[in-house]
């Protein structure tokens, strides 16, 4: 989710670098409260049900933020911004869509093997890993 989050984030910050007029027009107010501060603190609802209709509203919140950039000509001229890019790259990965809306992927809906999940915004080849279920953290390769 955090990951959702800071991709979200990054994205608005490079288009506003970009094109500050274009995303006043499609900016929301809620926006503002979910993405200015680090995923680190944003306050994540504890429950599962929680989890997942805030998860599904960070979710329609990218899907929003994709389909204008891609969609809508008018409002952005250089589509071709890097974080944006991640961001579609992290949706996908995390998000699916049926006839009922956008929904956070879980484990029975398929996510991507560790070895292609992108596990951060700003280091695309930075690797998380599992290890008996005590631990979970960043994988340090040495060569």
């Amino acid at each position: 989710m955090e990951c959702v989050i800071e991709a979200m984030r990054n994205a608005l910050n490079a288009i506003t670098k970009k094109s500050p007029e274009w995303l006043h027009q499609l900016f929301q107010e809620e926006w503002l409260n979910r993405y200015s501060p680090r995923a680190i603190n944003v306050r994540i609802p504890h429950s599962s049900a929680g989890r997942q209709e805030f998860a599904e509203t960070v979710g329609g919140d990218a899907h929003a933020l994709l389909d204008a950039v891609y969609n809508r000509p008018d409002l952005l001229e250089n589509k071709q911004i890097a974080a944006v890019e991640i961001l579609r790259r992290i949706v996908v990965q995390q998000f699916y869509m049926d006839e009922k809306g956008i929904h956070w992927r879980t484990g029975s809906e398929g996510i991507p093997s560790s070895s292609i999940f992108i596990n951060s915004p700003y280091d695309l080849e930075a690797l998380f890993a599992e290890k008996s279920g005590n631990f979970t953290g960043p994988v340090i390769k040495f060569i």
